[in-house]
């Protein structure tokens, strides 16, 4: 309706021209601002101008030609342009690396917008972040979206064309130019309700997958919104599941193992032994489990000279259990000139994995009744107690967020804000208290029978280890993004946002009955301003023929409550010396702080974890140390990027594109790498090893701590 009372007014105006002077023309009256708003909601098209035809319009009143003009100089209409900004247009004057239409969208076959996002990542993740592969910034008919919530529940059909911009294009909407940025331009009117269930399984077996899910989208000329529900469950797999076979060295077995002590440098178990066998026995797999008399110095003889090892893999997950639930939902509106949105995720999660079975060394003394030895020796068994070394990781999550866009004088603002809430609980088994087991054997019970099934009263589960962090992040920011000026050559475009945040993480954790409680309060206020400057114009003035060249800078302040000030600079140039051709040149230089699960994560102990020792060329099961690292402190980046980008055909969907990064870190903060003996060398405190008895031996590693 607001375009055809556009082109009456037009019409109108141009028949106007008969009261004029002959010859004379009346430009039409701008249609006003309210006017190409709605406009640029009720068409898709980037421009469009609309001469109307010689037709007579219905019920309108007869209008006399004035002398010397003509039938024809009354029915046409010139120049009747209405100019609105095309639906879905983004930030900035920067082009888009590549357009995917709805054929090129179908084409990948996805069933969710998360899972194109995920098919698209070759095109869009960058290498200037500071994890190497960032995602893309996620932006919906060209706005900010209040969380990726939001964009959730949409389904592919519903979009129109989807549009990857180089990371540059990140700095008109307030954000690093470390991430690209993909804008889904979404249909004008669409609805979809959906009910899915997904099944999956393993070709080899012991594993699992189903899913129920469920949506409803709809969306329309002034808004969308969005309900989502889901419900996972995953079976766990077992490493015997697997076939996997573990060569480790340590003496334990669920059977049991006799080794004449000390265990690094054995003696002789039995000389009866050794005569049966033809040699010095020192060590023998337990042959089986003997619920009353005790085995014989035979029983012994096919298991001498070696260990039984490979028991732990039927008590061992390569891939935890777990049960996932989660409702989403987002709303967004347009009232007038601003849009509104809101999205909320409420998901809970549970995971449970296995690590294996307690070790205990019982001493048997040559006048126990069990023992056929005529030397003391040491028996090393598993006991056979899966939950014993049982982990469950509980985690519940709150995510609300809002924002707001609009225009003002020509600018274009947005304020947004959000808060979410992380709880995780983590439990860990620290085996079972043998201690009253082993008391027995050593006082040579005669009711309990070393290598017999063990009697439940005389075990008891290790209090377990325990970490609880609770996260917490609160943020609100505000962004504007305009012209300051209009130059010969274009406009000089700016981006400023002004934010505040606060962060805390509050955990506790017992490692073997030791208690420990960190908090970690972190506040930021940010500063952030980017200029986009014209220099030259294709075609326009005496060296036009250079092409079209545009410079960009832009500044981050950030002050920490707990670190201080942080500063990020940059700036680029970018070159168009023909249609289709495209080649920029970037830098920046940042300062990045340790995020605050880095610094304050509960400290996690995982037991049985298996590990190549480079030093003594052994598989051996160590405890592995995982957390926060309250001594890390912020790392200083610098990054150059060249790109160029080349389609040699404008009606055709074939482009070269091609990126060259170079990054240098300073202080840098990062996961702890493959073990090795060069990483052992540079940091000895993280490795924990038996004390040898061989001083020109290292010992057997028992613990690594892989803090960041």
């Amino acid at each position: 309706m607001a375009l055809g009372g556009t082109l009456l007014q037009g019409l109108a105006a141009a028949l106007a021209v008969g009261s004029g002077q002959p010859g004379e023309t009346k430009p039409a009256e701008p249609a006003s601002a309210e006017a190409a708003a709605s406009d640029a909601k009720s068409s898709d098209a980037k421009s469009s101008t609309t001469a109307a035809a010689a037709a007579p319009v219905e019920n309108a009143p007869a209008e006399t030609a004035p002398a010397g003009a003509t039938t024809e100089d009354i029915d046409s209409v010139a120049g009747v342009t209405v100019d609105a900004a095309p639906r879905g247009k983004t930030e900035g004057p920067i082009e888009a690396e590549h357009v995917l239409d709805e054929a090129d969208i179908q084409a990948y076959g996805a069933g969710s917008l998360s899972e194109l996002v995920t098919a698209l990542a070759p095109l869009t993740v960058s290498s200037r972040g500071r994890g190497g592969d960032e995602p893309p910034i996620i932006v919906i008919n060209g706005q900010r979206i209040s969380g990726p919530q939001e964009m959730n529940g949409i389904p592919p059909e519903a979009v129109l064309k989807a549009e990857i911009y180089p990371e540059e294009k990140a700095l008109a909407y307030g954000y690093r130019a470390d991430q690209k940025v993909l804008n889904f331009v979404l249909k004008k009117n669409f609805r979809q309700v959906s009910v899915e269930d997904e099944r999956r399984f393993a070709t080899e077996g012991g594993r699992t997958f189903s899913e129920e899910r469920g949506g409803l989208f709809k969306v329309d000329a002034d808004g969308r919104w969005t309900v989502n529900v889901r419900y996972r469950r995953e079976t766990p797999l077992y490493e015997q599941e697997r076939d996997i076979i573990r060569a480790s060295t340590s003496p334990y077995d669920l059977q049991g193992n006799i080794v004449g002590p000390p265990l690094a440098t054995p003696t002789e178990i039995d000389p009866a032994l050794s005569a049966l066998v033809g040699s010095t026995v020192t060590r023998a797999a337990v042959p089986g489990a003997f619920a009353g008399a005790a085995p014989s110095l035979a029983d012994f003889v096919a298991g001498a000279g070696g260990f039984a090892t490979d028991d732990l893999t039927a008590s061992r997950t390569l891939l935890p259990r777990g049960e996932e639930g989660a409702i989403q939902g987002g709303y967004s509106r347009n009232f007038g000139r601003t849009t509104v949105s809101f999205s909320g995720n409420l998901e809970s999660t549970s995971r449970i994995s296995y690590l294996g079975l307690t070790g205990v060394k019982l001493d048997l003394y040559d006048d126990n009744p069990f023992s056929p030895f005529e030397n003391d020796v040491a028996l090393y068994r598993y006991l056979d107690v899966r939950d014993a070394l049982r982990r469950k990781i509980d985690t519940d999550k709150i995510e609300l967020a809002t924002t707001a866009l609009g225009m003002f004088g020509g600018w274009r603002w947005s304020l947004s804000g959000n808060f979410d809430l992380t709880d995780s609980a983590t439990r860990t088994g620290r085996g079972v208290d043998t201690s009253l087991f082993t008391a027995a054997v050593k006082a040579n019970d005669p009711t309990v029978n070393p290598f017999g099934p063990i009697p439940a009263s005389l075990l008891r589960y290790n209090a377990q280890d325990t970490a609880d962090s609770v996260t917490t992040n609160a943020k609100a920011e505000f962004t504007a993004s305009g012209a300051l000026a209009q130059l010969p050559t274009g406009r000089l475009r700016a981006t400023f946002k002004t934010g505040v945040d606060s962060r805390r993480v509050d955990a506790d954790s017992v490692r073997s009955g030791v208690a420990t409680q960190r908090d970690l309060t972190r506040d930021r206020a940010t500063a952030y301003a980017s200029l986009d400057l014209p220099l030259l114009e294709r075609g326009e003035g005496p060296l036009g023929f250079i092409g079209s060249v545009s410079l960009n800078g832009n500044g981050l302040y950030e002050q920490f409550s707990d670190i201080g000030g942080l500063v990020t600079a940059g700036g680029g140039v970018s070159w168009q010396p023909m249609k289709g051709v495209s080649l920029g040149l970037n830098y920046s230089t940042e300062e990045g702080e340790p995020t605050p699960q880095q610094v304050n994560d509960p400290v996690v102990q995982t037991p049985n974890v298996s590990m190549y020792d480079f030093a003594t060329g052994d598989t051996v099961n160590v405890t592995r140390i995982e957390g926060g690292n309250p001594n890390l402190k912020p790392d200083s980046r610098q990054v150059v990027k060249l790109n160029f980008f080349y389609k040699p055909f404008e009606k055709t969907d074939f482009f070269f594109w091609g990126n060259y990064t170079a990054s240098r870190i300073d202080d840098q903060i990062a996961s702890f790498p493959s073990i090795s003996p060069e990483l052992e060398a540079a940091f000895p405190s993280r490795f924990v090893r038996e004390a040898s008895t061989d001083p020109t031996q290292v010992g057997r590693l028992i613990s690594v701590d892989s803090r960041p």
